[in-house]
């Protein structure tokens, strides 16, 4: 399933003709492309009326005050107008602004010449103003220590927000032309934005700009880069939205919603509303549940329900009755039994779970569900298995999926399903949060380790495994479940890949 998507990077000219970039004076390719798509894809600059950028073009004192109120906004302050800057100047708010909060100075005679080229020193203390980075003691071989630059320069090297030329030289009375600042200005915020995840946005970025033709595996995994960059706490960062990527997420959302509803989708929809579903979990549950959730005494230790469909997706629920571990008997994870009952009646998948109270399979593997597996792992019938269990409702995610570091299961399948359940309300979906499956003898680590088929441990909170209290949380857990394990069975290629 290819989403072909018009991003910022199809700029339509005038004329009709559609060029690579956002301006039509630059191209994939050209130094600074990337910085000034940024600045483009985020509102930041639209460039001249004609279209273009004009990146070798010297940045001016006004525009400089422009760019810097736009991404760090500073609140009006008493100040006296500068006699050479108008009132109805493009920049005559962003200069007031900046001169009454300190930013940025007039020169001696009182005026601000707007029009004047930035130098990389001005550029350096405005920049240090505007971010307050720590102090350094990297020194350059032309900067004085009484240079009014000195010590900015200084602090926005060792941040990385500047860079000397190859022989050691700052050239701090050199112009800054319009590419320079676009770059020194994206790697500021960055920094500022996602610290320690610096390089990781700017990669994030660069493949959001580059891209032209996304497929829906891309967009799940940039949305979860996006995710993990804003729980640096820089929530409200705009560097860290994307317009482009909103919108591709939405379309890539309806598409896998209508796809699942013209499939198992609406007869699932339709149980809900009639309540007939919810007649289904109790119905399954109350087999598991018999004798305090010790199960059927007359049951076999485990039951295998294949598909009659050739489904090539594995489901296990190793604790859906009491199990025993060293001698202990522990409690069954109430309603993953149910779960995947439900999960072949209404997608046809093949299902394996326990009905007896028994040794734990998820503990041993010398035992005859263990076997079963094995046998089913090794036909070569099976691409993926989905290992089922429950959380304590203490524990702060929603769901959790264990990959042992990412060793079990290619990307693509944990950042999808990471996408479909926030788009079924299920919002805090973690990786190797808690339950990483690394113990040698869980179902995942053993279905991978021992016959190469991928697999992931699913431990779902509590808190949507309680219907008697709100069926309302299991329903969207299971909407978000059996559309997520219907496209991993209709979309192959997501199981597949590097892990």
């Amino acid at each position: 399933m290819k989403y072909i998507l018009l991003t910022v990077l199809m700029f339509i000219s005038g004329a009709g003709t559609a060029a690579a970039a956002p301006f039509a004076d630059m191209e994939e390719g050209d130094l600074f492309y990337t910085e000034t798509g940024i600045l483009y894809e985020n509102d930041l600059t639209s460039g001249y009326e004609d279209g273009t950028y004009r990146p070798e073009q010297p940045v001016t004192r006004a525009e400089a005050a422009v760019f810097l109120q736009r991404v760090q906004p500073l609140p009006q302050a008493e100040t006296e107008q500068f006699p050479d800057t108008a009132e109805t100047s493009f920049a005559a708010d962003a200069i007031a602004r900046a001169a009454g909060n300190g930013r940025i100075q007039g020169f001696p005679d009182g005026t601000f010449r707007p029009g004047a080229a930035v130098t990389r020193g001005q550029l350096a203390v405005l920049l240090e103003r505007t971010y307050a980075f720590p102090q350094a003691e990297r020194t350059f071989p032309d900067v004085s220590s009484s240079h009014f630059a000195a010590g900015a320069a200084s602090a926005l090297a060792e941040a990385g927000i500047v860079r000397g030329y190859p022989d050691g030289t700052f050239r701090a009375d050199r112009a800054v032309t319009r590419g320079e600042f676009a770059a020194m200005l994206v790697r500021a915020e960055m920094r500022e934005a996602a610290g320690e995840d610096a390089e990781a946005l700017t990669g994030w970025w660069e493949t959001i700009l580059l891209e032209e033709e996304w497929e829906a595996p891309v967009i799940d995994k940039l949305l979860r880069e996006q995710r993990d960059l804003l729980s640096s706490g820089n929530t409200e960062h705009a560097f860290l939205t994307s317009s482009t990527l909103t919108e591709a997420a939405g379309e890539l959302r309806t598409a896998r919603k209508e796809a699942y509803l013209a499939g198992p989708g609406s007869r699932i929809e339709s149980d809900m509303e009639s309540g007939s579903f919810m007649e289904k979990v109790f119905t399954y549950e109350e087999a598991f549940a018999a004798d305090s959730y010790r199960g059927m005494p007359e049951a076999p230790d485990y039951v295998l329900d294949r598909s009659s469909s050739g489904s090539r997706i594995l489901v296990t629920a190793p604790h859906s009755v009491s199990h025993i571990r060293e001698g202990d008997v522990k409690i069954a994870e109430g309603y993953t039994g149910a779960f995947i009952r439900l999960l072949h009646e209404y997608l046809d998948v093949n299902v394996l779970y326990l009905t007896r109270e028994s040794r734990d399979p998820n503990y041993y593997s010398d035992m005859a569900f263990k076997e079963e597996l094995g046998r089913l792992a090794s036909s070569g019938d099976i691409d993926y298995v989905i290992d089922l269990h429950g959380a304590s409702r203490t524990r702060e995610f929603d769901v959790d999926a264990g990959t042992y570091r990412g060793t079990l299961t290619p990307p693509q399948p944990v950042n999808a399903l990471m996408e479909v359940m926030r788009g079924n309300g299920v919002e805090d979906v973690r990786e190797n949060d808690t339950f990483t499956a690394g113990y040698r003898h869980t179902i995942a680590y053993h279905t991978f380790n021992e016959y190469d088929v991928p697999a992931v441990q699913l431990e779902i909170n509590r808190t949507f495994r309680e219907p008697r209290a709100d069926e309302a949380p299991l329903k969207q857990l299971f909407t978000g479940l059996s559309e997520w394990v219907w496209l991993l069975d209709e979309q192959p290629d997501y199981v597949t890949g590097d892990r």
